[in-house]
């Protein structure tokens, strides 16, 4: 069978590529169709109808299923196609299904799930029964519960590298990606993390790790001859086993050397981790600091990261030369402008190398979103959540405006602190183009700088992605 994996932006998506191989591998042909923004929507259609697709799978993030919805139904005007839903939005909100054009959704992760459809679709028969999927059969929903998790990972496939270089140029930077484990065993409750637990609670262990052997295997076989300058690991937490990382720093010193970039928790951080991966050639780390309020860190977002934790890993991470990114959020329920210059304040005073800030979204199937709705924050049965969480936020705020313009500032406020008494005046104005070419030219700043991504790969797929990014019209309300 022909199937068209669809997405919205030019990033190479690892679910996608493992997927891809999982069913190459059954004899089926793939191809990765990336959905341009604007007046190329016609082109992309056409070609891909000329493709001929029996199966489309959308990847879809919250924000992006209102897009994947409408894309459908043109698709479906056009050829006849079975289309899956799968992703991060689908699994926590699996009744997205209810929606005209959606044939089947995916939870969570989809190997086995999408083979078995696949295999069932190309065998003539009408998939019913299949764990971890959600059927729609003559306007009736059939659920399935998920099967249980893979417990060795490496009984799936390596992810399908040539699905995206092949036929999208902009795509063979010099960077690589690759995920070492899966699963993450925190429960913040702004995360889909803690969604997914409750979701495969009694299908196998949640956290799961590759050997450091695999590992190294599959970086030599992506990187040798093919002009790979540098890699990045999408764990969401790459130093959660103390001894897996220790051996893993100790091979890649002596077999590889790249530099590389992976995610950490303040809490979990320690000289001897920071010395290991320093040793091995990490030149930037990213890690969450949420929010500068200690107490929303700690009661409303559920994470039990101190001031003095993440004081002392920016410490360490200094001492050993490895740069680091701050993850941020501001537009949280209840937060004010001063809890708001608070997460600023914690950022200057660790002195982040590259401070990334985004707007609160709740997403479907977190503690937050129950929150929002509890608190008359967010009406769900009405929401629209952002395509992004660069553009605006869907709660009902006090000081809205000057949250969502500080928010485009807050890279000059943290690099800048003396610019600090302009920014909270300028931010009384209302939202405008201004302010978003200000946050463009950080965001790309940052993006460069941290992800050691080349300044010609940076300013190609910038370029493609910024339209998603930045808002196509303000809304003429004032704060609410």
């Amino acid at each position: 069978m022909k199937i068209a994996f669809i997405q919205f932006l030019y990033y190479e998506y690892l679910g996608i590529m493992y997927l891809s191989s999982s069913l190459k591998k059954q004899g089926h042909k793939v191809e990765v169709f990336i959905c341009p923004s604007g007046r190329n929507r016609e082109a992309f259609i056409d070609e891909l109808v000329a493709f001929q697709p029996e199966v489309a799978g959308f990847s879809i993030m919250t924000g992006s299923e209102s897009a994947a919805l409408a894309l459908t139904r043109q698709i479906k005007d056009r050829i006849k196609v079975y289309a899956v839903f799968g992703g991060p939005h689908p699994t926590v909100a699996p009744e997205i299904i209810a929606n005209e054009g959606v044939d089947c959704v995916c939870l969570g992760e989809a190997e086995t799930a999408l083979s078995e459809i696949v295999a069932s679709l190309a065998a003539g028969d009408v998939p019913r029964r299949v764990p971890g999927a959600w059927f729609k059969i003559d306007g009736a929903i059939v659920k399935n519960e998920v099967g249980p998790l893979a417990r060795d990972l490496e009984t799936l496939p390596r992810p399908d590298r040539s699905l995206y270089r092949e036929k999208y140029p902009a795509l063979r930077g010099k960077r690589a990606g690759f995920i070492a484990g899966r699963g993450c065993p925190f429960q913040c409750a702004f995360c889909a993390n803690h969604a997914l637990l409750k979701l495969y609670q009694g299908k196998g262990g949640y956290v799961r790790q590759r050997p450091v052997a695999a590992v190294i295997d599959e970086i030599l076989e992506t990187v040798i001859g093919r002009g790979i300058a540098s890699i990045y690991f999408e764990d969401d937490t790459f130093i959660m086993n103390r001894e897996w990382v220790l051996e893993f720093c100790s091979v890649y010193q002596k077999k590889i050397g790249l530099p590389f970039s992976c995610h950490i928790r303040a809490d979990l951080a320690t000289e001897e981790l920071v010395a290991a991966l320093a040793r091995a050639h990490c030149t930037v780390v990213s890690f969450g600091v949420e929010t500068g309020n200690v107490r929303t860190r700690r009661r409303l977002l559920n994470k039990h990261v101190t001031d003095e934790q993440l004081i002392a890993c920016a410490g360490m991470l200094r001492k050993y030369g490895i740069r680091f990114r701050t993850l941020n959020i501001l537009g949280l329920p209840g937060e004010t402008l001063d809890d708001a210059f608070q997460t600023i304040d914690i950022n200057i005073k660790i002195k982040a190398d590259y401070p990334w800030c985004s707007l609160f979204q709740p997403l479907p199937g977190t503690a937050m979103w129950e929150q929002s709705v509890a608190q008359g924050l967010f009406d769900a049965r009405a929401a629209r959540t952002q395509p992004s969480f660069f553009k605006d936020s869907p709660l009902l705020l006090e000081n809205k405006n000057e949250i969502i313009n500080l928010h485009k500032l807050f890279i000059y406020a943290v690099k800048f602190p003396s610019l600090c008494w302009v920014i909270r005046r300028a931010i009384r104005a209302r939202p405008n183009a201004g302010f978003d070419l200000l946050f463009a030219v950080a965001h790309a700043w940052v993006y460069f700088r941290s992800g050691i991504v080349p300044l010609g790969d940076m300013i190609t797929l910038g370029f493609m992605n910024l339209a998603r990014y930045l808002p196509r019209g303000r809304r003429q309300e004032g704060s609410a």
